[in-house]
């Protein structure tokens, strides 16, 4: 498997600014939108030109948390060249169980169709009334709760 590599990129905007964003080659699997992704929009802007030292501050803070930003990505997407194989299996579960169980079954109900469709939206109404409109993440889900 290939290392990802993470650069931190400026584009140009209206208004005489950069936006910062990072570049990553070759394009990672973005876990929380399901998706290949190879740009990150950091939502950090610096102006082209500067003319006060107030903006010039500004620019260098922005570039810094940027900076900081981009190496703690770097870290993240090829933490599998860190871990051993078991370490990583138990990241993948922990990230899975910091996950709401109620979203993830409303979304498998919306590829139903027909009467089954009815089933699960009528299951969801059951299990949220169980759960009195709070949310359920994938680690609190075990074998007392299923009983």
């Amino acid at each position: 498997m290939k290392r990802i590599r993470v650069t931190l990129r400026k584009k140009s905007i209206s208004n005489g600014k950069l936006s910062l964003y990072l570049d990553y080659y070759p394009p990672f699997f973005n876990s929380e939108s399901g998706n290949y992704s190879r740009r990150e929009f950091l939502k950090l802007y610096l102006i082209a030109k500067p003319s006060s030292q107030i903006e010039k501050i500004l620019n260098a803070e922005n570039l810094h948390r940027a900076e900081l930003i981009c190496s703690r990505r770097q870290n993240e997407v090829n933490k599998e060249f860190i871990y051993t194989p078991f370490e990583l299996e138990e990241l993948k579960k922990k990230e899975i169980g910091r996950k709401s169980f109620l979203d993830f079954f409303k979304k498998e109900a919306s590829l139903r169709t027909g009467k089954n469709l009815a089933l699960w939206e009528s299951a969801i109404k059951h299990f949220e009334k169980f759960l009195k409109n709070r949310d359920l993440l994938f680690e609190e889900v075990d074998a007392d709760l299923i009983e």
